[in-house]
């Protein structure tokens, strides 16, 4: 329900901002508009502290330069509206929908509330947690101690923005720009910064536990004294330098859609013993590649053809392998704990789903002696392989083709892979 003086409040207000002869600034602390329609309304500069929007659709609103201390925006769509260098100290947004919205150099800090008698007051914490924020701009905006835990900024552009002690524990970051932003002492645990931008960012004591890194920038970043234990990332500085170059090619290759970089084609490189950890290597060509001892846990290897590679006493435990060819590829003793072996969705060329699916491929595979604990090998063909002394434990074994049958993969193509090359059927 609107405030009984809202009508006359706002239509003051726009003829304040519109330079108007009787305007007024409006000012509506403590408001309630819960669960309104309040679509592209302008409350730019207006004073709103400790008014109440929860639930509410604001797409395309204006509150540009207002004062939004403490505010609750809990479960509101704020898509495409703009916030810019509002004061939002203390704001509350849990669970709200603000895609493609504008808080550059907004002001997102703790909020001192006051209370009779207590010096100093309370400081209560900006939450964000749950929000989405995919594709909004975050610019120099200040998020200093902010909770956006289990927020979703896919593709957000944060570059030069401070979040400082801030909270973002399995937040997905997939392809956000932070460049040069401060995320020092800041709580990332479990986040997933995929194809983030991180050059020149302050991650000096932050917390990167468990985080995901692949095809991430991250030169001339400042990670003294950051956490990184169970971190998904590419540790390639021993790597040779061909090596590193092809990965960084092909991962940009696959992060752009085939657009820049180049597939990488390391068919009869000698890889032996090499950490290939958190690689992203889907679609890339390895076929006859000397992998063995190879540290590949959490590598993607999507599609990837390893046609009678040599991955003998390889480390493949938790490696997303879906779809792969090792046709006759040699895995004694190798280490598959936990992979992902099970079949890729296929796709017309402009995305479309077909319905139908490309399983991995381990025809005449040598998997003696393998550990498969656990691993997914739905639909996959094992026609032919050796799996004298496998550990199977747990295994999914869903439609796994074991005889001298096995089906081709699907003809009638061009099919779109889940990496997105074309294979012709």
């Amino acid at each position: 329900m609107l405030p009984s003086n809202f009508s006359d409040a706002l239509k003051k207000h726009l003829d304040f901002l519109d330079g108007r002869g009787g305007g007024v600034r409006a000012d509506l602390k403590g408001a309630e508009f819960v669960s309104l329609q309040l679509e592209r309304i302008r409350l730019k500069s207006a004073t709103l502290a400790g008014a109440r929007f929860t639930g509410s659709i604001l797409t395309e609103a204006d509150f540009s330069h207002a004062d939004l201390f403490g505010v609750d925006f809990e479960r509101a769509d704020l898509s495409s509206a703009s916030f810019y260098r509002a004061d939002m100290r203390g704001a509350r947004l849990r669970h709200a929908r603000a895609v493609k919205a504008d808080f550059r150099e907004v002001d997102m800090r703790p909020g001192q509330l006051t209370q009779p008698g207590l010096r100093g007051g309370i400081a209560v914490k900006t939450d964000l947690t749950g929000a989405r924020f995919d594709r909004a701009k975050f610019t120099g905006a200040t998020l200093v101690e902010a909770d956006i835990s289990n927020a979703s900024l896919v593709n957000a552009e944060t570059a030069g923005a401070n979040l400082s002690s801030a909270t973002l524990h399995g937040a997905d970051l997939t392809g956000i720009v932070l460049l040069q932003a401060n995320l020092s002492s800041a709580r990332l645990k479990g986040a997933n910064l995929t194809g983030a931008d991180l050059r020149g960012a302050n991650l000096r004591n932050a917390d990167l536990r468990g985080v995901v890194l692949r095809r991430a920038m991250l030169e001339d970043a400042d990670l003294t004294g950051a956490l990184l234990a169970g971190a998904i990332m590419l540790r390639n500085d021993k790597l040779p330098r061909e090596i590193r170059v092809a990965i960084r090619d092909h991962e940009r290759w696959i992060g752009t859609g085939g657009s820049q970089g180049a597939r990488a084609d390391l068919s009869k490189a000698n890889l032996d013993g090499m950490d290939l950890s958190g690689a992203d290597l889907s679609g890339a060509k390895l076929d006859g590649a000397r992998l063995s001892g190879t540290r590949l846990a959490h590598t993607l290897l999507v599609m990837t053809s390893l046609v009678g590679a040599d991955l003998s006493r390889a480390d493949l435990s938790l490696a997303d392998m879906g779809g792969v060819d090792l046709h006759d590829a040699r895995l004694p003793h190798a280490s598959l704990i936990s992979a992902n072996l099970g079949p890729v969705p296929l796709k017309q060329a402009d995305g479309t789903p077909t319905g139908r699916f490309w399983s991995a491929n381990l025809e005449g595979a040598d998997l003696r002696s393998a550990n498969l604990t656990g691993a997914n090998l739905t639909s996959a063909r094992l026609t032919n392989a050796n799996l004298t002394g496998a550990n199977l434990t747990k295994a999914l074994t869903i439609d796994t083709l074991l005889g001298t049958d096995a089906p081709v993969p699907p003809s009638g193509g061009p099919w779109q892979l889940g990496f997105g090359e074309p294979v012709a059927g």
